[in-house]
């Protein structure tokens, strides 16, 4: 028996998203961005200490906008399917690898990001 129909809820109903970027935007909002930006901000700090100058310049501080390109590439890893490849050979530029993927940041920025990415504050755990 269905009890209501499928389809768009609430906000996502009366303002249906025109794009990928705003159906994203319904699930993270601009709050929550800031949030994880300084979360993996602190993260990143704590790792920059740990490091003798100079520090590599894959080692600074992400904003909002990188963050979102963080998850894009993310993103796209899931669509290409590529679950169990290795992040070297989605960025290969010898024909194998994604030319979106490089477009957006290096690789050692890409996985440094992913190794420092924070959700919430580790102290208030």
């Amino acid at each position: 028996i269905i009890s209501h129909l499928p389809g768009l809820k609430g906000l996502a109903r009366a303002n249906p998203p025109l794009g990928p970027t705003d159906a994203f935007d319904f699930l993270v909002d601009e709050t929550m961005l800031h949030k994880i930006v300084d979360y993996t901000n602190t993260r990143i700090w704590l790792c920059r200490l740990s490091k003798p100058e100079p520090r590599p310049p894959w080692m600074d501080p992400v904003d909002v906008v990188e963050l979102r390109a963080l998850m894009g590439v993310l993103f796209l890893t899931g669509v290409f399917k590529s679950a169990g490849e290795d992040a070297e050979s989605l960025w290969a530029t010898y024909g194998t690898g994604r030319d979106v993927l490089r477009a957006v940041m290096p690789l050692k920025r890409f996985r440094f990001l992913c190794s420092v990415l924070q959700f919430d504050n580790q102290e208030t755990r």
